[in-house]
C-alpha cells in the first residue's frame, strides 16, 4: 500500500513538472530572434480614490450692528457679533486627504442700500459698510474653529484658522487650499466653516447738498446676500518607509 502511494505522488510529480516545461517554451530560439526581439504590449488601470463629501449647500448670515443678542431656532442661528451667522461642517469619508478650495465668495447688498462691500474691517468706516468673511480652520480639537469674530481673527493670527473677505464684484473672492481635510481613518473626517466679519453701526452720508453729512442708518431692508462655493482637490499620499 505505501508503495502504492509512494508511485502516485511520484506520478504527480512528474506530471507537474512535464506540464511546466510545456508552459515555459522559449519564444525566441535562434540569433535572427534574437535580432528581431519580442513586442510586449499591455493596457493600464487607473487606480481611483474613492471621494465622499458632505457639504452643506445653505448658510444664513444676520447683519446685527448693535450686536445685540440673536437667535432662530428654525436656522439655529445665534450670536450677538454684527455678522451671526451658524458653524457648519463639511464632512468627508474619502480615503485621501482632501485640500478645500473657496472660490466666487461674493457679498452682495440689497439694491439701493447703499452698503460698500469691504476686504477688511469695516467698524471705523463712516459710509454704511460691511466685512464679510468665511472662516475655515478644525471642526474639533484644542483648535477647533471659534463662533465669534474676535476668537476668529486670533486664530487666524496664530494660523489655527483661515480668514477669507468676501468681494462685490462678479469673480468674488477665491483661496486654493483653504484647508486640508485628512484621510478617512476609522471614521469622517471635518472641517468647518463659518460667517464673521464686521459693520459700521452709526454710518453717515452726505445731504442732497452734496456738503451736509447726515446719518444714514441701518435699515430692515439693508440685506446682503453671500454665496461661494467649495471644491476639493485629492493629494497624494506619501507613503512611509522603514528600515529592515
Amino acid at each position: 500500500m505505501t508503495k502504492k502511494i509512494i508511485s502516485a505522488v511520484l506520478a504527480a510529480a512528474m506530471t507537474v513538472t512535464s506540464f511546466s516545461m510545456v508552459m515555459a517554451v522559449p519564444n525566441v530560439t535562434d540569433m535572427a530572434g534574437a535580432a528581431d526581439g519580442k513586442e510586449v504590449s499591455g493596457t493600464a488601470i487607473v487606480n481611483l480614490p474613492e471621494i465622499k463629501i458632505t457639504v452643506p449647500t445653505t448658510a444664513a448670515l444676520v447683519v446685527n450692528p448693535f450686536k445685540m443678542t440673536y437667535t432662530n431656532d428654525t436656522t439655529h442661528v445665534s450670536g450677538s457679533d454684527q455678522i451671526v451667522s451658524v458653524k457648519q461642517d463639511i464632512e468627508s469619508e474619502s480615503n485621501v486627504a482632501l485640500a478645500v478650495n473657496v472660490s466666487a465668495l461674493k457679498a452682495t447688498p440689497a439694491e439701493g442700500s447703499g452698503i460698500t462691500i469691504m476686504t477688511g474691517t469695516a467698524a471705523k468706516a463712516t459710509a454704511k459698510s460691511a466685512y464679510v468673511a468665511l472662516a475655515i480652520g478644525d471642526a474639533s480639537g484644542t483648535d477647533a474653529l471659534k463662533t465669534t469674530y474676535a476668537d476668529i481673527q486670533d486664530q487666524a493670527k496664530n494660523k489655527k484658522a483661515v480668514l477669507v473677505a468676501a468681494k462685490n464684484d462678479a469673480a468674488g473672492a477665491s483661496l486654493a487650499n483653504a484647508y486640508v481635510i485628512p484621510a478617512k481613518t476609522t471614521e469622517a473626517q471635518k472641517a468647518s466653516f463659518i460667517l464673521t466679519g464686521d459693520v459700521n453701526a452709526n454710518p453717515t452720508k452726505k445731504d442732497t447738498d452734496g456738503k451736509t453729512v447726515i446719518a444714514d442708518p441701518w435699515k430692515s431692508t439693508d440685506t446682503i446676500a453671500v454665496g461661494f462655493k467649495f471644491t476639493f482637490t485629492p493629494q497624494i499620499i506619501e507613503q512611509t518607509t522603514t528600515n529592515p
